[in-house]
């Protein structure tokens, strides 16, 4: 399809293709690594700075604790990252729940696995959260969820009172939960993204997966990354491993890069908010400054 819309001109809805130059600073990182012949293969679960740089990440952003020894796979794209989820926690004949409109991606890695995709349909007209149908449609083969929010393609950012009501279920059911995030910052109209392994109870059944394609306008680099908890995490690397042997050595250090400068950027903004606070601001709305500023870099970089 996205030859196709190459072909006529046409506005590309089936992949999320970027028109942002990459921020400067994972730029030249990429050619400094290039050029200091970080050119190898790398660790199976990713190099050790990227790896802590996405779980000081998952800290800053959402409080999640995530060891960068042990909870942290840098993957080849989210959608590599999926693959090793689905080849580490599913066997064929199980079945997997996922929202329509979905994501071509989550059907044809779960397909090429022989797990069965089981679809429950978003009720119209504002793609809201069928509790009943998504209850209907477990049986005894289930074994799992996944969640894209924000979501390509609807746009639906899921709600609290959603995630909470999907959370109940996987912890009853006893259902693991994958959450592609990878849109975690292209939220709007006051709406907010909230990872469900943030919930009471869900950090240990949840595989979050993410990634630099479209944060940083780089989605032919391949570069994403899973977080769970250890207990999955070692199998998951093994399987990636097998299949990719770890993702591009010199993108890694490029992405790491970036998440730095995004780090020292949120710095910035809290330090000058802050000192207007001590001279008299008003703490409350510095916060909520903060807030706004710290969404716009993240944005940004």
């Amino acid at each position: 399809m996205s030859v196709e819309c190459d072909r006529m001109g046409g506005i590309n809805l089936a992949q999320g293709v970027c028109d942002t130059p990459v921020p400067p600073a994972v730029e030249a990182e990429a050619l400094a690594a290039i050029h200091g012949g970080y050119n190898i293969y790398t660790r199976l679960d990713g190099i050790e700075r990227l790896r802590v740089a996405i779980a000081e990440k998952q800290r800053r952003d959402y409080g999640l604790e995530y060891d960068a020894e042990t909870e942290v796979l840098v993957s080849s794209g989210a959608t590599g990252g999926l693959h090793a989820a689905a080849m580490a926690l599913l066997n064929p004949g199980d079945e997997v729940l996922l929202f329509e409109p979905f994501y071509g991606y989550h059907v044809a890695t779960l397909k090429a696995m022989r797990v069965k995709p089981v679809f429950v349909p978003l009720a119209d007209p504002d793609w809201t959260l069928d509790t009943d149908a998504l209850k209907a449609a477990i049986t005894p083969r289930t074994r799992a969820i996944i969640l894209n929010t924000p979501a390509n393609p609807s746009g639906k950012v899921f709600s609290l009172s959603e995630l909470e009501q999907m959370a109940a279920i996987c912890q009853d059911q006893d259902l693991f939960l994958f959450t592609d995030e990878i849109y975690e910052y292209f939220v709007y109209d006051g709406k907010r993204h909230i990872s469900p392994a943030t919930l009471p109870g869900m950090r240990k059944r949840t595989i979050v997966l993410s990634g630099f394609s479209k944060t940083f306008s780089v989605t032919g680099w391949r570069l994403g990354y899973v977080t769970a908890d250890a207990k999955w995490m070692g199998a998951m690397a093994y399987f990636h491993d097998l299949t990719y042997v770890c993702a591009p050595s010199a993108l890694q250090h490029a992405a790491a890069a970036g998440l730095e400068e995004c780090r020292r950027a949120s710095t910035r903004n809290w330090q000058a908010i802050t000192s207007r606070s001590a001279s008299g601001f008003w703490r409350p709305c510095a916060l909520r400054a903060w807030s706004q500023a710290y969404r716009l870099v993240r944005t940004t970089c």
